[in-house]
């Protein structure tokens, strides 16, 4: 990506310390940097976290501040 599409408000510290996550859904081989985490539906060496979107996710509820997902709809079996 160049450039940043989001504000950094999105990201500030919660009351508790924690910052929200950056998530890079469908990332294939496509990786990002800078405390992205890179998640796909199958594993692999660049794959920070590996699950089905349309499944539950393994992440605590309210825990990303953005959610970048290209070129990763179309491949969802049932999107809505």
């Amino acid at each position: 990506m160049s450039g940043a599409i989001y504000t950094e408000a999105l990201l500030k510290p919660r009351a508790d310390g924690t910052r929200p996550l950056k998530l890079n859904l469908g990332c294939g081989r496509n990786t990002l940097k800078d405390d992205w985490v890179n998640c796909d539906l199958t594993p692999g060496a660049h794959v920070d976290l590996s699950f089905d979107v349309q499944k539950d996710w393994p992440l605590a509820s309210d825990s990303a501040g953005i959610i970048y997902a290209s070129h990763m709809l179309e491949h969802l079996t049932d999107p809505f």
